[in-house]
């Protein structure tokens, strides 16, 4: 039950807490994000302990090649191919693994049109390029 509130909580926030005037500002929110989650929770998980407080630049290359794939697999999953695949292999990925990762993304995306389908609109204004495939605040 506990999961469910706070399931609610994060989507009353995001729908109704977060207002951003300027695309920076949005930008600066999440870097201090990113900065928080490196600087205290990275340092909770076992293989990440010594990277606490680190910089993004400072994770291991495997993780990074990871990164790498689920952005290409969210933003262009018709262009994965076995190449990509193979890639992750060389770092290590056995095929449970990158199972986990295409579910990971596909719930995350998934996650995403339940939240556009229940009306969630960003707090700036958005204009699609489709010319290049993705979204740009103005």
């Amino acid at each position: 039950m506990r999961s469910v509130a706070r399931i609610a909580a994060t989507f009353a926030r995001a729908r109704w807490g977060y207002r951003f005037a300027t695309r920076d500002q949005l930008l600066s929110w999440q870097q201090q994000r990113v900065n928080r989650f490196l600087g205290t929770h990275l340092g909770e998980a076992k293989f990440y302990g010594e990277y606490a407080g680190a910089h993004l630049r400072d994770l291991p290359i495997v993780d990074k090649a990871l990164l790498n794939f689920s952005l290409k697999l969210n933003n262009h999953p018709l262009k994965i191919t076995q190449d990509d695949i193979d890639d992750l292999k060389t770092y290590g990925f056995d095929d449970q693994q990158i199972l986990e990762a295409v579910m990971c993304v596909g719930l995350a995306k998934w996650a995403n049109y339940i939240g556009f389908g229940l009306g969630t609109v960003p707090d700036y204004e958005v204009r699609l390029d489709l010319e290049k495939s993705k979204a740009v605040a103005l």
